[in-house]
């Protein structure tokens, strides 16, 4: 979110989180909505494929279906248990169900498949740092989230590869997934009419082609980093060139001209010799860290490249280093009074490590006008990659 005194813009990754603002009171006019963009995923190659269904004992006549998401409650995988029991039992379908993450429902999901006697069919992957290695061998990837989604990554990541996908009615889904084009959008906690909508994918090859080719034309057409790119540097120019509406008040006014006398007086005082202010540049490394940013911009970020301030456009140094930590958010259990960490698997922070040319004065240290200060905000871009972060430390 970006915010000054006069305006406040808020970039939503899905029109599910401007319903959420719209429903707290905030003005639709101080609302700019689009999606996430990713990189187009890589096709991996036919021996690479091979490997990897071998690796988890698939069979030639068995089909992938697979679910990429943090394992908590709200993400459905009971759905996706129910679902793939009802497929495999009932309508006797040859596949594996891959279920790649971690998290806090892990062990339970584990118990649960183990219960139903189709730990041979549900594979728990654990942490895949490389999903898209996965994506490549999927014939279909589901989503059932029930209690928290914007706009998957996952699924756009599917998509340009060709995934046809069967995702719940909730959140952003239903704007990323066209019903019966890129695949099938099905009511939540659903398993009859997920797994309904898995076998009319896998069952009718033409539809399986006609989703697969609608897929990528919808993500080249919406959903790539070029176009998320974009669509964040309009919303800072639009901010920019937002008039500043502010009311002038007598205290302002008598403010405004004692600080103008004061600078008259400050500047002849100057122009005599009576101040000399002491600078000099010198190399200064800096770091930088975003905070809940895409896993694909990490690998988009090149090391020894140029980075900018995204609102002035001014370079503001070279990238030397950069590293990262899967983002976290902190809580209370209320029935224990205990602290609760959560990770996210599809959020990152990164921490870009800067070297610049800095002007140092007995005040500041500046990079260009950007004032370098720990805890200062930073909007920063780079080629195909924008975002905004905050100076954690400075060495001279």
């Amino acid at each position: 979110m970006l915010t000054n005194t006069f305006q406040i813009e808020s970039l939503l990754y899905g029109n599910a989180a401007e319903e959420n603002l719209l429903e707290g009171g905030i003005s639709k006019d101080k609302i700019d909505t689009f999606f996430n963009g990713v990189e187009k995923l890589k096709e991996t190659s036919a021996a690479e494929k091979k490997k990897l269904r071998e690796k988890y004992h698939v069979k030639e006549d068995e089909s992938i279906i697979g679910i990429v998401a943090r394992l908590e409650e709200v993400k459905g995988h009971d759905t996706f248990i129910d679902a793939a029991e009802i497929l495999l039992k009932e309508k006797k379908l040859k596949a594996k169900f891959f279920i790649l993450g971690t998290g806090t429902e892990e062990e339970r999901l584990k118990q649960k498949v183990k219960e139903k006697g189709l730990s041979d069919s549900i594979i728990f992957t654990g942490f895949i740092k490389n999903v898209g290695d996965f994506l490549n061998i999927f014939d279909v990837q589901v989503n059932c989230s029930f209690g928290t989604e914007t706009s998957s990554l996952s699924l756009l990541e599917g998509m340009s590869l060709g995934v046809p996908a069967v995702a719940s009615n909730y959140g952003g889904n239903p704007y990323l997934i066209q019903d019966g084009e890129n695949g099938y959008i099905v009511p939540i906690k659903s398993p009859k009419e997920t797994a309904d909508a898995i076998l009319k994918i896998l069952e009718n090859e033409e539809v399986k082609n006609h989703m697969k080719q609608k897929a990528v034309e919808i993500f080249e057409e919406k959903f790539t980093v070029k176009i998320f790119t974009s669509n964040v540097e309009r919303v800072y120019e639009k901010v920019l060139k937002e008039p500043k509406k502010k009311h002038i008040n007598l205290l302002d006014v008598i403010v405004i001209l004692v600080a103008l006398v004061l600078g008259i007086v400050g500047y002849s005082f100057m122009k005599k010799g009576g101040v000399t202010t002491v600078s000099n540049t010198e190399k200064v490394v800096y770091q930088i860290r975003t905070n809940k940013s895409m896993p694909e911009i990490y690998d988009y970020i090149q090391e020894g490249s140029a980075i900018y301030d995204s609102i002035k456009n001014y370079h503001i140094g070279k990238i030397i280093g950069k590293e990262y930590e899967w983002s976290k958010e902190y809580g209370v259990n209320q029935e224990t009074g205990e602290m609760v960490e959560t990770e996210f698997q599809d959020k990152m922070d990164i921490i870009l490590t800067i070297e610049a040319d800095a002007t140092i004065t007995e005040r500041n240290i500046s990079v260009g006008d950007y004032i370098l200060k720990v805890g200062n905000e930073a909007y920063i871009k780079g080629k195909g990659y924008a975002g905004i972060g905050y100076v954690i430390a400075i060495e001279r």
